[in-house]
């Protein structure tokens, strides 16, 4: 992971969190929040399995998602921002 992934995750978080604080995004009050993560499960347990005293996992990809009250469009965006920084990165979907 290069200094400029993790200045964009770091800015990224931060943005959620204080959205979901505020309860507000674009001026608009937030209904719904979606959170979606992809991580290779399988290579992970595979590493674990190896070693259970393992301290980190590979890095993984994640975006959220809002709508006012439609929770499949706040689950539509998150899916969609996290597809694209799968491709961007690289990682793998099956």
């Amino acid at each position: 992971m290069n200094k400029s992934h993790i200045k964009e995750l770091k800015l990224k978080k931060n943005t959620y969190f204080k959205v979901y604080k505020k309860g507000k995004y674009e001026g608009k009050k937030i209904g719904i929040m979606a959170l979606a993560v992809y991580i290779n499960y399988e290579k992970e347990m595979a590493k674990i399995t190896k070693n259970p005293n393992l301290k980190e996992i590979s890095p993984f990809t994640w975006n959220w998602g809002w709508a006012t009250s439609e929770a499949s469009a706040a689950y539509y965006w998150a899916k969609k921002g996290c597809r694209k920084e799968v491709k961007k990165y690289k990682h793998h979907f099956k």
